[in-house]
């Protein structure tokens, strides 16, 4: 004989009508909502976020040339991608040559990751700290710093004991032309180098524009130099 099972108690349905005020509409304009507040936090920064975890990925494969290329064209930046290009150009010898090619942002110690504003995601911090304690990596490191805090006359001290022979990186020869000239506080005269010729060029074209275009034409004539990041280019983050 087949044994029937009783249940003690009939099994509730519950049927939701539909309605304005129903329990799935109200569940569906919730996350409307919430939907609408993550784009609103987060839109700001995703390619940001983006880029840096694909710098992280490609950097803990030790791809370093590779790392540099994402992001090239964009002006997205923040203190985290400025901290990893910076550690990706001191890989590849080239932090006091490129550096400032990249959009980056000025912020004390942003080369460095300090878990606030600098930090990597799946990278460990310890890569970079390590990496930038050799001798001659902390160098580069210093210069840069002081080049990204806009303190020519450290960095002009500093930059002839690292290259007594006058010979050095593009950006901290831009840096060292600079400062020599508003030092002087006049004209370059007599047998100007190659690199005090652009420098003048730099001069004389931002005092021909006015000012309410100055900062674009300039970035498209010399976004490229460390003139540039000096008088417009730098942004907080």
């Amino acid at each position: 004989m087949r044994t029937i099972t009783l249940l003690d108690k009939p099994e509730r349905r519950v049927v939701d009508r539909g309605g304005t005020f129903s329990r799935s509409s109200w569940i569906n304009l919730l996350t409307m909502v919430v939907m609408f507040m993550l784009v609103g936090l987060f839109s700001n920064h995703d390619a940001s976020f983006h880029y840096r975890m694909r710098m992280e990925k490609l950097l803990l494969d030790e791809e370093y040339r590779d790392a540099l290329k994402v992001g090239r064209k964009s002006e997205v930046t923040d203190n985290s991608l400025t901290m990893l290009r910076a550690y990706a150009l001191a890989h590849e010898g080239l932090l006091g040559s490129r550096f400032f090619e990249y959009p980056v942002t000025k912020a004390t110690g942003s080369l460095l990751p300090d878990g606030k504003v600098a930090r990597t995601v799946i990278m460990p911090d310890s890569l970079v700290t390590l990496f930038t304690r050799k001798v001659g990596v902390r160098a580069e490191y210093k210069l840069t710093q002081l080049l990204l805090d806009r303190k020519l006359k450290e960095f002009a001290a500093a930059v002839v004991v690292a290259f007594p022979d006058s010979l050095m990186p593009k950006h901290y020869a831009e840096a060292l032309t600079m400062y020599n000239a508003m030092a002087r506080k006049d004209s370059i005269v007599g047998d100007e180098t190659e690199m005090e010729l652009r420098y003048l060029d730099f001069c004389r074209k931002e005092k021909s524009l006015p000012k309410a275009t100055v900062a674009n034409a300039m970035r498209r004539a010399y976004g490229r130099t460390y003139w540039y990041y000096y008088k417009y280019g730098w942004k907080e983050d």
